[in-house]
């Protein structure tokens, strides 16, 4: 409203010594901080002002003068009256619980899918004739392909838009897993999963880009919340469900009714999903071929102290998490004698767990952020991250050693398994793509490759580590790893205290 009163305003008006403008305390018509340079109604002969001619260099001018001559056909968006200006977050207001709804169930089918047939693996040794070793490979690969693929995934979803990206993922996901209830070896049913993985990895990083796009920083946390809970809530409801159908229908139809669902969702997006990228924005033209880059978001983690340590601690307690899951059902059976269907219902109270953890994780990471007691600012997103850090390693060390002694116990141990993990998930989640909000799908699909990458390590020498030691050492190692990360989640802590999202 400042400019366009300047723009309106009489040239006379401008060169006399005139009052404080709207509460400056002194006021420059030709001050760089007042000039309007991108308006349309600006004679061109600003270019050459004293002012200017002394503070920009030739090459300055003569790119100012080029912005200028185009201005009338591409203005700038910030300088349109306010009446045809939305901005940003507030268009969808409205809209943001829908929004947030759709893409975690997107985004709780990979997790889900990886797990549903973990109650069923001697079923499928015995149907496919092979061995365990190569049934994890199965689990592997395809968190592997989950951890590699949002990397471009990242960049197209920037470029062309969060739903197109997401229906084409959705599509290749949906294929993927009917050919895997076909599989006839053990060899065609790898090769279909990471077919199916291929597709799934795009609603990881549109899920996180969808969310940056649609809310403020004072309430990102807790949409992230939401949104990362579906990752570690699907490797919970995945051997519930896949215990009970295995064992009354066959391990088959566990991909034909994961199939299933996700058609299902993918109408879902067709209908109901926006668009929620805005493709005039500059950041979005800048997205081309040309610029492709699909390891930049490595980069970004390499380079930055920061995010380094964020992504790392993020991807030692998730592979600890998902190392523990695959071994549960094993241990299970073998010092209980536990049913497929029974040992699927023994993962619900680190369900519950995850649950409890995300809602309280997301609330202590937005009020961290934004309380004026603290101040926190960026470097609060983390607090509750190192507090929870602490409690998973007591936690996962109490569980491995219950597991191998009384069965009620361990599942008590199991809900702090998942509550500590789950409270520092949105704080990791926020903060990382708060450092370079612009790309936020490239971050998040960032952050998948370290988490997976290291989940596909870990799930591909659990199996040979069980024939060597214990699972409480297994544990031991993973809450020593953990331990090793917390101070240095304090310095960044420190280092961004009070730091605020531009």
């Amino acid at each position: 409203e400042q400019m366009k009163a300047l723009n309106e305003a009489p040239p006379a008006a401008q060169e006399d010594d005139s009052p404080p403008f709207n509460g400056f305390s002194s006021y420059d018509p030709t001050s760089p901080s007042t000039l309007p340079i991108d308006s349309p109604n600006n004679d061109s002969s600003y270019e050459n002002s004293p002012l200017l001619s002394s503070s920009l260099s030739s090459p300055e001018q003569s790119r100012l003068s080029k912005s200028h001559s185009n201005s009338k056909s591409d203005p700038n968006p910030n300088f349109l009256p306010q009446s045809t200006y939305t901005p940003p977050y507030e268009k969808w207001v409205a809209t943001r619980r829908w929004i947030i709804i759709i893409v975690a169930l997107t985004t709780f089918i990979g997790p889900f899918s990886s797990t549903t047939y973990l109650p069923a693996i001697k079923y499928i040794e015995r149907d496919l004739e092979t061995s365990a070793e190569l049934v994890a490979l199965s689990v592997s690969f395809y968190t592997l392909v989950m951890g590699v693929l949002p990397l471009f995934w990242g960049f197209l979803s920037d470029r062309y838009g969060r739903k197109r990206v997401l229906l084409v993922g959705m599509s290749v996901t949906i294929i993927g897993t009917l050919l895997c209830g076909f599989s006839w070896t053990i060899y065609y049913l790898i090769g279909f999963r990471i077919i199916a993985a291929i597709g799934i990895s795009a609603s990881g990083v549109t899920g996180a880009g969808t969310i940056a796009d649609t809310h403020p920083p004072q309430v990102r946390g807790g949409a992230m919340a939401i949104y990362s809970s579906t990752l570690l809530m699907g490797p919970i409801f995945g051997p519930v469900a896949g215990g009970a159908i295995a064992e009354f229908l066959g391990w088959r139809w566990i991909f034909y009714i994961v199939a299933i669902f996700a058609f299902s969702l993918f109408l879902f997006v067709i209908f109901f999903l926006p668009e929620t990228i805005d493709f005039e924005s500059p950041q979005s033209k800048s997205k081309t071929w040309r610029n492709f880059n699909p390891f930049l978001p490595i980069w970004y983690f390499l380079s930055s102290a920061n995010l380094f340590i964020v992504a790392i601690y993020g991807a030692i307690v998730f592979g600890t998490l998902f190392s523990v899951l695959f071994v549960y059902p094993i241990k299970l059976e073998e010092n209980f004698g536990k049913s497929e269907f029974v040992i699927g219902l023994s993962f619900m109270p680190l369900g519950f767990g995850l649950l409890i953890g995300t809602i309280i994780g997301g609330r202590t990471t937005d009020w961290c952020y934004r309380t004026p007691f603290l101040n926190a600012g960026s470097g609060g997103r983390l607090l509750p991250t190192v507090l929870s850090g602490i409690m998973f390693t007591v936690a996962i060390v109490a569980f491995g050693w219950l597991v191998e002694e009384n069965y009620w116990l361990s599942m008590v141990a199991s809900v702090f398994v998942g509550a500590g993990n789950t409270i520092g998930r949105p704080g990791i989640q926020t903060f990382a793509v708060e450092q370079k909000l612009q790309q936020a799908a490239g971050i998040s699909g960032g952050l998948m490759f370290i988490s997976f990458t290291v989940v596909f390590g870990a799930v591909t020498v659990v199996p040979l580590m069980l024939d060597i030691m214990d699972l409480i050492w297994m544990c031991l190692i993973g809450a020593a790893l953990v331990w090793i990360c917390v101070p240095l989640l304090l310095y960044v802590v420190v280092t961004n205290w009070g730091v605020k999202t531009r």
